[in-house]
């Protein structure tokens, strides 16, 4: 122990062994009792002074001493500092000591005391509890000032439970600690006739670090004598183990030479020396012994592992007393004490009979490639389950991949999907005793390609006969296979021109004999090929007459080749049209190719009809949209006026006639609309049965007594897509023309029944497309019409009904139809009435039991809510927003969506509802709504139109969500609209 600041300064630095303190206090008190009377007083107190203050370090030290020598060899904290604060208040001169170690989670771990008297069993409570002081933490802090001595206190003291139990007046404070390792505090309590300088401070921390180093050595004799006790048969175990291993195990420091602290006996074998030949070099140095190209690897690969992950593993050479050079393995990892890396620990094997072996199959697998890979043959082995585990170049190029993208992928992907199991279970019937054969398959490449190939198999077994992989050398065949096919196919490829093609071609002598005819020929005429067989084609033939064919067989035999238009019976009596070429054999025989037209005949029919009706609609829907618009404000003023004007006065009727003629026009205009496929759908998911049903009660009301209503509903749901309003108007408008279609009474069905369209039968229509439908039959017992009649029966303004009809009623009917995707079929004959079948696709979907409830109106039709109009049509607009207004809106409205995004932009309040136009100059209403949505999230839209347009619905069909109004439309619609949208969820 040593004291360097000392207060005097003179005495120097002095080494303070117990006896040698003792032998110079006694020469100083000897000089100086032989001084004479007189002499400096002054220095006569620093002389006692200085004697004083030796004695107490010297009881200091000797106290720890002692204490720390009695201790040797002991186990327990605890035992340890109660003896040094024992000796430190008995021997070494303080009045109170008490030491606190710290534990794991920074509480006490054990605390001992001396000197404290009734204070010990306050301290003794808390360090009970596990707590520790504040300021003995701050104490502990490396980072704090170790020559301050008393710790000052903190804002925290005052509400520490120590109190002044952790600093009383006259006590210092030491860190516990050895190196880095914090170990706890100790409070000692001064005499009075002690000074708590600087020298007690240095003392304090000498006998501090004694203790320190004292505990340390405690810990460490626990550890050594638990890892003793707990691992002596571990150690017994390990001892064993490392005398067998057929290697070296090892313990060595991480210096230049790796002197060897511990090696097990394998290390003859492996170098040649025993082990104590390499401990501590004593013969050799172990890094001596590595190959010298192989040393900075070495030290490279150590240092490296020990910056990481703290292991290691290499490959190196090493040269062994006999001056052999060998291959060894070695892994090891570090040895830490702390932060320090102490020492390595590992093992070293001897692999040269490994590496020389791999080496073998390197060169024999180099050997093997080269062959390999010069072969002009494909070549691939791959497992049992098909994965490929090398290629040659010639497999590559066939397949077009790289060998790194082929080796993984599975052998059997490149044969046809219906040919994999075949060919796996060729491969898996190979055995031990028959391990080759020749198979050939088809394959298709990556790229597409297809082609055959030959492949010479050979399963690999193990010695017990496992199947352990197949080896296959292969060659393309795909040129020798086509060469070989060439001649089928020219063979089969007049059977599949002829059988396939959907012309028909038969084959007939100079008799008119059939000698043969495909499958369309024998579906053109309903016949099978032995029928016909047992016909002539004479007796098919209807062009002059029965028996006219002669003159074509002759006209072939003369020139060799005719082309004509002629009609030929079909077995069902019918009549087909159609166009025959022929050519003369030179065998005597006749080739024919005959055309059906009967189709393209229906359809020319059919296309004159459907463009005119698209002709009349198109004009149709052009002028309905500004009519609309100016039908809107007539009716909507109109109503406006009856509002206003007395009942029963003579303005008020012209007003109730001026309204009573704007709804007739406009009931016009979406007739026209209608049947031009103009007019917005709303479609829901409905069972057509229930919306027949659910008109039956109205029907019997609208028809005469003396006619009869009977309905024809199928057993199971009709479900279809359609619009309620529309389809009731579709049987209104036929139930009050069969009326009148049967003026002395009659009987009126209607049948709802589902038909499926078979692709291989004869269809209902041709514009049937293959699938389900519902069909609903309207059929009456009237006067039916004649085929003039019938003929223009859906054309636009054609009436028999004279200056009362306006032709729109069965036009309307073909348009709604035809914009449901469904078809329109009339069979009428004079004086047998008349029966319309309407085809609906079916949905798969299940419909809604019967007709879906109308919303349920609210009974009120005002509103205080904000209201955006934008309508570029003037008097529609301004219409609109009187309208709006009465009802108690508060109504904004614009000319154009550009002029209502400029109104938002300066608003400063919210906006309920946008009524917009749809088609507008600029940005339509549907862009218009995307805008002011992102403005104001809730916004709602209400899009109104004189036509429907694709802005908001798909050939007139709504989507989903979107909410729409029909230009002209009255008041009391516009109100329950406006009301009806703004209440929706």
């Amino acid at each position: 122990m040593q004291n360097h600041d000392t207060p005097e300064g003179g005495l120097g630095a002095i080494s303070f062994s117990s006896e040698k303190v003792r032998q110079e206090i006694d020469a100083i008190e000897r000089y100086h009792s032989s001084l004479p009377e007189g002499d400096d007083r002054d220095v006569d107190r620093t002389v006692q002074a200085a004697c004083a203050y030796l004695r107490h370090v010297n009881r200091v030290q000797l106290a720890v001493r002692q204490s720390l020598w009695s201790a040797f060899g002991e186990k327990s904290f605890e035992t340890l500092i109660q003896r040094v604060c024992r000796a430190l208040v008995d021997s070494g001169g303080y009045d109170a000591v008490w030491i606190v170690l710290i534990g794991p989670d920074g509480g006490c771990q054990t605390w001992a005391q001396a000197g404290l008297g009734s204070e010990a069993v306050v301290l003794d409570r808390i360090f009970g509890a596990g707590w520790f002081p504040r300021c003995g933490h701050q104490r502990c802090d490396p980072d704090t000032d170790q020559k301050g001595g008393q710790v000052q206190p903190d804002i925290h003291c005052e509400t520490c439970p120590f109190g002044e139990l952790c600093r009383p007046p006259g006590s210092l404070v030491a860190r516990l600690a050895f190196g880095a390792i914090e170990l706890g505090m100790m409070s000692v309590t001064l005499s009075p006739d002690v000074v708590a300088g600087d020298a007690e401070v240095s003392l304090l921390q000498e006998v501090a670090g004694d203790l320190s180093h004292a505990l340390y050595d405690v810990s460490c004799e626990q550890q050594r004598y638990d890892t003793e006790v707990g691992l002596g048969e571990s150690r017994r175990a390990m001892a064993t183990l490392l005398t067998n291993l057929p290697g070296m195990a090892y313990r060595c420091r991480l210096d230049d030479p790796w002197t060897m602290l511990l090696v097990s006996e394998g290390s003859v074998s492996l170098t040649g020396y025993h082990a104590d030949e390499l401990i501590g070099n004593r013969v050799i140095a172990y890094g001596a012994m590595i190959h010298p190209d192989d040393r900075s690897m070495v030290q490279k690969a150590v240092d490296e592992g020990v910056a990481n992950s703290g292991s290691f593993e290499m490959e190196y050479r090493l040269r062994a007393r006999n001056g052999k050079e060998k291959w060894v393995w070695e892994r090891g990892t570090a040895v830490r004490f702390g932060d320090s890396v102490v020492a390595l620990e590992g093992f070293v094997t001897d692999i040269t009979e490994r590496k020389r072996a791999l080496e073998e199959l390197q060169l024999s697998h180099r050997r093997y490639h080269i062959l390999v890979e010069d072969m002009p043959a494909m070549v691939c082995r791959f497992l049992p389950d098909g994965r490929l585990t090398d290629v040659n170049e010639s497999y590559c190029r066939m397949f077009g991949m790289e060998r790194s993208a082929l080796v993984g992928h599975n052998f059997f992907t490149f044969l046809l999907e219906d040919a994999r199991e075949h060919v796996r279970r060729h491969f898996l019937s190979l055995t031990p005793e028959h391990p080759m054969a020749t198979y050939e398959h088809e394959v298709i490449t990556p790229d597409g390609r297809r082609g055959w190939q030959e492949w010479t198999d050979r399963a690999i077994f193990s010695d017990q006969g496992t199947l352990c992989e197949f080896q296959s050398i292969g060659r393309d065949t795909t040129e020798r296979r086509s060469a070989e096919e060439a001649l089928r196919a020219s063979e089969k490829r007049y059977r599949a021109y002829v059988d396939n093609s959907p012309v028909g071609i038969f084959i007939f002598d100079d008799e008119g004999r059939y000698i043969e005819a495909n499958a369309s020929v024998c579906q053109m005429l309903g016949y099978s090929q032995a029928e016909l067989k047992a016909l002539n084609v004479n007796a098919l033939s209807v062009s002059d007459g029965v028996g006219q064919m002669a003159p074509i067989v002759e006209r072939l035999k003369q020139e060799g080749y005719i082309q004509t238009e002629i009609p030929v019976l079909h077995k069902n009596g019918g009549v087909v049209y159609g166009r025959l070429e022929a050519v003369a054999l030179d065998s005597g025989q006749y080739i024919a190719y005959f055309i059906d037209q009967t189709e393209q005949r229906k359809l020319a029919a059919q296309l004159q009809q459907v463009q005119k009706i698209e002709s009349v609609g198109r004009l149709a829907a052009g002028v309905a949209h500004d009519f609309n618009n100016m039908l809107s404000p007539i009716l909507g003023y109109a109503e406006l006026l009856i509002d206003e004007l007395p009942a029963g006065t003579e303005c008020s009727g012209y007003a109730l006639e001026v309204k009573n003629a704007a709804e007739r026009s406009r009931n016009l205009v979406r007739q026209l609309l209608a049947f031009s496929r103009k007019q917005v759908l709303r479609l829901d998911h409905l069972d057509l049965r229930g919306i027949v049903s659910g008109m039956e009660a109205l029907l019997k009301r609208t028809l005469r007594e003396n006619i009869e209503l009977v309905l024809e509903l199928a057993e199971s749901p009709c479900p279809v897509r359609a619009d309620v309003g529309q389809v009731e108007q579709i049987l209104m408008n036929l139930a009050v023309n069969a009326q009148d279609a049967m003026p002395d009474g009659g009987e009126l069905s209607l049948a709802v029944r589902m038909a499926v369209q078979d692709a291989m039968n004869p269809r209902f229509h041709l514009e049937l497309s293959p699938g389900s439908y519902v069909l609903l039959e309207v059929m009456d017992t009237g006067v039916g019409m004649d085929p003039a009649t019938a003929e223009q029966a859906f054309e636009p303004f054609y009436s028999t009904k004279g200056k009362g009809g306006t032709g729109l009623g069965l036009s309307t009917v073909y348009g709604i139809v035809a914009q449901h995707g469904g078809t329109v079929l009339m069979d009428t004959q004079q004086g047998k009435g008349t029966r319309f079948s309407f085809y609906f696709p079916s949905e798969d979907e299940m419909p809604i039991e019967g007709v879906a409830a109308p919303r349920k109106e609210s009974p009120s039709v005002s509103g205080d809510e904000t209201v955006l109009v934008v309508e570029d049509n003037e008097v529609v607009r301004n219409m609109t927003v009187s309208v709006l207004t009465r009802q108690g809106y508060c109504v904004y409205n614009a000319a154009s969506a550009e002029e209502a995004l400029a109104f938002l932009d300066e608003f400063g309040g919210t906006v309920d509802l946008l009524l917009t136009d749809v088609v507008m100059p600029g940005m339509n209403g549907r862009e218009l709504y995307t805008q002011v949505s992102a403005l104001y999230s809730g916004v709602r839209a209400l899009y109104m139109s004189g036509y429907s347009d694709d802005v908001i619905a798909h050939h007139g069909v709504l989507e989903e969500g979107i909410h729409f109004i029909q230009k002209p439309f009255t008041i009391e619609a516009l109100t329950r609209k406006v009301r009806d949208v703004l209440e929706r969820a």
